[in-house]
């Protein structure tokens, strides 16, 4: 009954084990997902301008253009750029588009793709690369003829092997949710860039379209700010400067683009902070329950090591063969631990990216360190088993 309870501690502990080292490896190969633009050293905040202060599109413009001009021009920083809906922030939009050379859509499916307005030095200041085309001018305003950049996956969905730029795509007319087609108007595609994760790091890439704020503008926006060094010492004079256009804006929501990362997979790193505890504890009852077993053998086997020592047996005889003991009840836990833990591990699916249940790797790992605490366990009574007196042991008896 002793060794079957040191079995299981072995077996569970086992569990605890690979169940955090397949977490740890999904959280790893997460936090290396390239997100489409470089996050390191940007400063985000939002703010929503008062509707019945600048009631018209023009007026919402210039006041996004003025924050950008002076946020731009701080010292430390490198560019500025508003954007309607920040990755990573939990804002996003979508919009119904249509084209002009194809039937529409099913009236039960349309076509609907995500959707972003942006300055036109978004682009630079996130760092995300032109693959065709242009990036918008400070001259496509709302008078202009519409233009849009897409990604390449809307390319590579609504144009297979063609070229996107300089076809059209019907959009919603600006600060309009385009409910039917007579509120769509065209726009010329005039730039190809990567996709980017809007809301998390697993979500699949989906076709996205950029509009210039100038054509399309709103209330809301975030401002992304590239830094010299630390975004958050920069944090007060941005406001400042926010404040210069009007003293009595409002932000909020001031964070770096790291922190919103790392926001995103918070409840990933709190189920492996879990789950290491409960397997560190694991690991520690396993190694004192193998100890306190092959101890307490020791202890009632002193008489019988006496008699072997007196007869002829060599020390590392009687310690190899506590040794082996320990390690069979460890290696009879780990085979049962692979078991349950191949099951177990299914429940963990959602919890894991792009890292398979049974991984060999996690597994290999988990087993070789569960191994060594059962030798370490198991030498300490063995070489206390080894170095019995005879004389002593047969006087007691």
């Amino acid at each position: 009954m002793r060794g079957m309870l040191v079995i299981t501690q072995v077996a569970l502990a086992l569990v605890l084990l690979a169940s955090a080292g397949l977490l740890l490896k999904s959280l790893q190969k997460l936090i290396s997902v390239d997100p489409g633009f470089k996050t390191d050293h940007l400063l985000t905040l939002e703010y929503r301008i008062p509707r019945n202060n600048y009631p018209k599109g023009i007026q919402q413009t210039r006041f996004h253009e003025q924050v950008v001009s002076k946020v731009a021009a701080l010292p430390g920083v490198e560019s500025a750029a508003d954007i309607r809906a920040l990755p990573f922030s939990g804002n996003n939009a979508s919009r119904i588009i249509s084209f002009p050379d194809r039937a529409p859509a099913p009236a039960g499916a349309p076509w609907i793709v995500g959707y972003n307005a942006v300055s036109p030095a978004y682009f630079s200041t996130v760092r995300m690369p032109l693959l065709e085309g242009r990036f918008f001018t400070p001259a496509e305003g709302p008078d202009s003829p519409r233009v849009v950049i897409i990604s390449r996956s809307f390319e590579e969905k609504f144009w297979p092997r063609q070229k996107a730029l300089g076809r059209q795509v019907f959009i919603p007319k600006a600060d309009s949710d385009a409910t039917s087609a007579a509120d769509l108007v065209p726009a010329t595609v005039v730039g190809v860039v990567p996709g980017t994760k809007q809301d998390s790091l697993t979500e699949p890439e989906a076709p996205q379209l950029y509009a210039p704020y100038a054509q399309d503008p709103f209330i809301f926006a975030t401002l992304v700010v590239r830094t010299k060094g630390d975004p958050m010492s920069l944090a007060h004079d941005v406001q400042r400067a926010v404040w210069s256009v009007d003293r009595d804006q409002p932000v909020w929501k001031i964070r770096t683009m790291d922190s919103l990362i790392a926001l995103s997979v918070r409840n990933r790193r709190y189920v492996i902070f879990l789950v290491g505890c409960f397997s560190m504890v694991a690991l520690v009852l396993a190694a004192v329950g193998l100890y306190g077993v092959l101890a307490y053998s020791v202890t009632q086997r002193r008489a019988e090591f006496g008699i072997r020592l007196a007869i002829g047996a060599e020390p590392g005889q009687i310690l190899s063969s506590v040794v082996k003991s320990g390690l069979r009840l460890t290696l009879i836990g780990l085979t049962m631990g692979c078991g349950m833990a191949l099951l177990l591990t299914h429940f963990l699916r959602t919890q894991l990216y792009e890292v398979s249940g049974s991984d060999p790797a996690v597994y290999g790992v988990s087993c070789a360190l569960l191994l060594c605490v059962g030798l370490l366990a198991a030498v300490l009574p063995a070489h206390r088993a080894s170095r019995v007196d005879p004389v002593i042991a047969l006087r007691q008896e």
